[in-house]
């Protein structure tokens, strides 16, 4: 059935049609099961949350669903609800990460569980109590919000962890598209730390990004037949035709361009979140340059209109120090700093040696000024 709709769907419609079946079947197995029904006692709800949760499910992955009650409906009752849902979908080889909770079992687990907290933020009823399903939704966010700036330093700790694991997405010959940096999973996190109003909604540079790499990730499930998102290099041809692209380089062109956008914007985000309001210190660096705090940033008067190799200066000195441009400042930066004439001054030829000298460091340099 897949294959057949392959070719006349888009990747986004795939999805909406496949969160659409699986909702009208668990709709339909739920009410048989008694989800719902007026004549059971206490208020019981089916809820998905996850890729079903936002609608972004693609071919072949698991589904997350919880069986939500109030706390009043007999536990042998909420038994047979549960095995009614759950073993079709085992029978079916449906992969499914599954629970049985009140609102409050939920909010507890989530206390303790960066993943639980992240995936309640996107609870949607499916099945039942609508009100039931719609509390836990209000509560999930409201202690998210007040939890979330405490919760930084685990959630900061998680991401890097993550990214030692799976490297960079635009530093990989073949790229997971969820757990990598730059991927599916950093704008979760991005998205999670906007749900609690620490940083703004995902603009709309960003959001064509998580579309492509959605979009991508529903090709390759098709293209695989499994739950399966590392990228190949055989994958990405037929992939790139498949999407419009002229070929796997101007597919993965795109694809790194974005993922660096989602890993700097990720890494300020996090910056910005944890910052604090303690009064930074200056410490100069080079002319025009200072360490503000933990970043590299503009001194006081820097006009990189009049200084032709600030930039580079600036680049050279983040990149030996360790230390990321202050957003700020590459905002001006690419505002002001001039394009250098031919040939280049001496100073900022002597700055470019610099930076070529940095070793590693001059990497997430170079993608932040890019």
């Amino acid at each position: 059935m897949l294959g057949r709709r392959h070719g006349r769907l888009a990747a986004g419609e795939l999805r909406a049609a496949l969160c659409d079946l699986y909702e009208f079947w668990l709709s339909k197995a739920a009410a048989a099961a008694g989800v719902g029904d007026p004549g059971m006692p206490g208020g019981v709800a089916l809820v998905a949350v996850g890729g079903l949760g936002r609608r972004e499910l693609v071919p072949y992955s698991d589904l997350d669903l919880v069986l939500l009650h109030d706390g009043t409906t007999p536990r042998p009752v909420l038994d047979r609800m549960a095995n009614a849902l759950w073993y079709p979908l085992w029978d079916a080889k449906v992969g499914l990460d599954h629970a049985v909770r009140t609102g409050d079992e939920a909010l507890s687990v989530a206390r303790s569980d960066l993943r639980t907290a992240m995936g309640l933020l996107e609870v949607r009823a499916i099945a039942g109590d609508e009100e039931l399903a719609a509390r836990l939704a209000t509560a999930a966010r409201q202690q998210w919000r007040r939890t979330a700036r405490k919760r930084l330093p685990e959630l900061a700790d998680a991401v890097r962890q993550r990214w030692r694991r799976s490297g960079h997405l635009a530093q990989s010959a073949e790229p997971d598209l969820k757990h990598a940096g730059g991927g599916l999973r950093d704008i979760a996190v991005l998205e999670a730390l906007a749900a609690a109003q620490l940083i703004d909604r995902l603009d709309d540079e960003l959001r064509q990004v998580k579309r492509l790499l959605l979009d991508i990730r529903t090709e390759l499930r098709l293209e695989l037949r499994r739950n399966r998102d590392v990228l190949s290099a055989e994958q990405a041809d037929k992939i790139a035709a498949d999407m419009g692209f002229g070929d796997r380089f101007a597919l993965l062109k795109q694809l790194y361009s974005g993922a660096r956008a989602v890993r700097y914007a990720l890494e300020v985000a996090l910056r910005s979140a944890t910052g604090g309001t303690r009064r930074l210190r200056r410490r100069p660096l080079a002319e025009g340059v200072v360490l503000h705090g933990d970043e590299v940033a503009l001194a006081r008067g820097a006009n990189p209109a009049k200084d032709p190799a600030l930039l580079l200066r600036v680049a050279a000195a983040a990149a030996h120090t360790g230390r990321p441009v202050a957003h700020g400042t590459l905002r001006t930066l690419a505002d002001s700093a001039p394009e250098l004439r031919q040939p280049w001054p001496a100073d900022a030829r002597s700055e470019l040696i610099a930076l070529l000298g940095a070793g590693e460091g001059l990497i997430g340099v170079i993608e932040a000024l890019d």
